[in-house]
């Protein structure tokens, strides 16, 4: 290498070096943590309800249009991605309460009825 290779080679080391400050601060701040566990989905209206309201008790049982995408078993503290949203049981989705979860299904109540829904639509 000679000396005019090294010296272009020293000047071009030396921008890169003055330019990877100002390249790093202008890149986007990230959104979300990427390995955070995904948030409960929990609705404040029925968080902790006790009995259900005069209304929901009015209203005819009509097979929920909800759609059972996991499932985790643990006992009180299952849980189930229901249209990508995770529903612990005790808590409502769209007026259904999670009462169990089961092996690739879960039991969702509404005005006193009981609705088994499997995963991808079975049982």
């Amino acid at each position: 290498m000679n000396a005019a290779s090294r010296l272009a080679a020293l000047a071009l080391a030396a921008a890169l070096a003055a330019l990877a400050p100002a390249a790093i601060g202008q890149g986007r701040a990230l959104q979300h943590d990427p390995f955070a566990r995904p948030a409960l989905g929990v609705n404040p209206a029925h968080a902790g309800a006790g009995a259900p309201s005069r209304r929901a008790q009015a209203a005819p049982a009509v097979a929920p249009k909800l759609n059972l995408q996991a499932v985790l078993v643990a006992g009180p503290h299952s849980i189930a991605n229901v249209d990508g949203v995770m529903v612990r049981v005790g808590d409502a989705i769209q007026g259904y309460r999670l009462v169990e979860v089961e092996h690739r299904s879960a039991v969702f109540e509404k005005n006193g009825a009981r609705f088994t829904l499997g995963i991808g639509g079975t049982k």
